[in-house]
């Protein structure tokens, strides 16, 4: 006895129990007029189904053309409560920002040549200074303290000035401030890898000045 498929409805035949139905009949029912029969069946539900796929494309780009992704700027603002973060628009943002702080020396008056260093862990691997600020609790009574930042590869000496990187200008810090710090300054050419080593050094020592910290912020390359 023949039976129908669950979802397209088929008349299938078994080759034992409907042995003895006419060839006529199976024909009819796979390929023949009546409006049941197999191959419309199929026909009708192809026709349906490419029907569904073009309307589900079009529900797809009207939801992309909605979407709205939060540029950097928006991401650290927090301005927007639906616009979607991207991975590159939290990278960019301040909330994809590492800070770095070198303390260079306490109680003790700046001399010049103080320096400190750390070095790059791979998850700042090709990460480039954003910017550099050094600020004190003693401000300079005489003259404007200087800093350099300089990168070294593994291996190198980060004593000897020659063999290093310079990453930014120098950073100042100004004269008769409280708590003063440098302007922000920016290099975009030099990115760090791991191993490298960062040293921060006093190039000027001013006059008076103490607990001398060092703030470097650094960003994954766009």
């Amino acid at each position: 006895m023949t039976k129908k498929t669950t979802n397209l409805k088929l008349t299938s035949y078994n080759a034992v129990t409907d042995s003895g139905s006419l060839v006529y009949n199976y024909i009819n029912d796979v390929s023949g007029s009546a409006t049941g029969e197999n191959l419309l069946l199929i026909d009708t539900f192809a026709g349906q189904a490419n029907s569904s796929l073009v309307n589900l494309s079009a529900s797809i780009v009207t939801i992309n053309n909605k979407l709205i992704f939060a540029p950097a700027t928006v991401v650290t603002t927090g301005m927007s409560t639906s616009a979607i973060i991207s991975p590159s628009g939290l990278s960019q943002s301040d909330y994809g920002k590492r800070s770095v702080s070198i303390t260079l020396n306490t109680s003790a008056s700046l001399l010049g040549g103080e320096m400190g260093f750390f070095r790059v862990p791979s998850s700042l691997n090709g990460w480039i200074l954003q910017s550099a600020a050094v600020s004190c609790a003693g401000s300079s009574t005489s003259g404007n303290p200087t800093f350099s930042v300089f990168k070294y590869a593994n291996n190198v000496n980060p004593y000897l000035e020659s063999t290093g990187t310079k990453m930014s200008a120098s950073i100042t810090v100004a004269a008769m401030a409280f708590e003063s710090s440098a302007s922000e300054i920016v290099s975009t050419a030099s990115s760090i890898f791991t191993e490298n080593k960062v040293r921060v050094k006093c190039v000027v020592s001013g006059s008076s000045v103490r607990y001398a910290t060092a703030t470097l912020v650094f960003q994954k390359k766009p």
